[in-house]
């Protein structure tokens, strides 16, 4: 998380790691909803919290990406839009706070993230979020496009990427075992050899 915070992307801070009693303390994220709750409140996906939202994610991944970061649980529940202002008594103030006045957005837990700079694992961790995105959010598949789009214009590297998780959808029948720790195998991935 640490690492992430320094290239640009909001995490909670951490306060403290007791090993002894195996706790970890880390900052409260006040008057902050899920984007998964966010985007369920929204009357449709053409919302402009819908279109800021999109940009903010996409950007947040690219800075992972950028820095090597692999997530491993991208999600709507793993991000939390947290309201401009810092009073509220109800999540449903929060989320009107959000959508009038703006957000800024935290990435959280990072349990499954890990450090690579293989094209492949940054096309998987899109892929476990398309996953999540569309199943979660059923109809959003455009907006998930144009998570993509915008992903294109900040991420390193983008082009091998995409084209990375664009061969992982071609992959169609993921083991079990795959799906339950939202892990496919980065050879699904990998670039295709072209026939002589």
């Amino acid at each position: 998380m640490s690492r992430a915070r320094k290239n640009g992307v909001y995490t909670p801070h951490l306060i403290l790691v007791d090993e002894i009693n195996r706790k970890i303390y880390m900052e409260f994220i006040a008057n902050s909803v899920s984007v998964k709750k966010l985007v369920r409140s929204l009357p449709d996906y053409s919302h402009p919290t819908m279109k800021e939202l999109i940009k903010r994610l996409a950007s947040v991944i690219a800075k992972m990406h950028n820095a090597d970061i692999i997530h491993g649980d991208l999600t709507t529940s793993n991000f939390l839009a947290k309201a401009t202002n810092e009073t509220f008594e109800s999540e449903d103030k929060v989320l009107e706070d959000i959508k009038s006045k703006g957000f800024v957005l935290y990435a959280i837990d990072f349990g499954l993230s890990y450090m690579s700079r293989l094209a492949e694992d940054k096309a998987v961790d899109i892929y476990v979020l398309k996953r999540a995105f569309t199943s979660t959010h059923p109809g959003a598949e455009s907006s998930f496009e144009e998570l993509i789009e915008e992903y294109e214009k900040e991420a390193k590297n983008a082009d091998k990427i995409i084209e990375r998780y664009r061969n992982c959808l071609l992959y169609t029948s993921p083991s079990p075992r795959d799906l339950s720790t939202s892990r496919m195998p980065s050879s699904a991935c990998k670039k295709k050899k072209k026939k002589k």
